[in-house]
């Protein structure tokens, strides 16, 4: 049962917005030469980093969708061992842990390889391509680099549009990996607002949003670091090139 109409709408909203930048990101990765395609999922053991709307929008489908009425019970048991995970390899600093452990996203169907929430995939997902060989994206290459095609503008367009959500909805302004973000908006929708308030996994508030550790890629891929508080929610971002909200997983 969703909670609140008006954190129902979230989803909606970000909906919208992958809507009006699908076509853009498919265009580009023809053009460059995309090697990605149905059951290569190498990248659904990455690290996932997206935002509070977009974990809204998947918990969402996930409540409303019979084909997981039977399911939800499994999926929040995936999502606290990865989050667990994730905790282990913050503690360790180590930047390649949770993507060395192979496992899959919740979400991803481990029979077909194909993802179980497609329609609501995150920006992260939706804009990752490489233009080399996708058995290069496996955790066991720790040599050769991944051609990542470069969607970055766009990626971070689709971020800053989910944080402009976020603060018309007066929502926090979460980012942080997929599994915990989603568990949170799972509490939003089923508990309410209250839920989240004080939301706390056993770290502190500086260590959730510390970018610089939840934006990692293997060490052969590159990225750019941009930090929460230089996002200016007011301005016109088509233009933005400065910064992006990376971050890996389907695409």
């Amino acid at each position: 049962m969703v909670n609140d109409k008006n954190d129902r709408r979230v989803g909606r909203r970000m909906l919208a917005v992958y809507k009006e930048k699908d076509a853009e990101i498919n265009t580009r990765a023809e053009a460059i030469g995309s090697k990605c395609g149905r059951g290569c999922a190498d990248c659904c053991n990455l690290t996932v980093t997206i935002t509070f709307p977009e974990a809204v929008a998947i918990a969402e489908h996930i409540l409303t969708n019979p084909e997981f009425y039977l399911q939800q019970n499994q999926i929040h048991t995936e999502l606290a061992e990865q989050i667990r995970v994730h905790l282990e390899g913050f503690k360790q600093r180590n930047p390649r842990y949770y993507f060395d452990q192979k496992i899959p996203c919740v979400f991803l169907d481990k029979s077909t390889k194909e993802c179980r929430v497609y329609d609501v995939r995150p920006a992260t997902c939706r804009s990752h391509h490489v233009a080399t060989d996708p058995t290069l994206c496996s955790s066991d290459n720790k040599d050769q680099p991944v051609g990542r095609i470069d969607m970055d503008k766009i990626n971070n367009y689709m971020n800053l549009e989910a944080l402009r959500v976020s603060k018309q909805a007066n929502l926090p302004l979460w980012i942080g990996p997929l599994q915990i973000m989603v568990s949170w908006a799972f509490k939003l929708l089923r508990e309410g607002r209250e839920s989240v308030a004080n939301a706390h996994i056993g770290l502190s508030d500086g260590d959730i949003m510390n970018l610089n550790f939840w934006r990692l890629r293997p060490p052969t891929q590159t990225t750019v670091e941009i930090p929460i508080e230089t996002l200016n929610l007011s301005f016109t971002h088509s233009d933005t090139t400065d910064g992006r909200t990376p971050g890996e997983g389907d695409h």
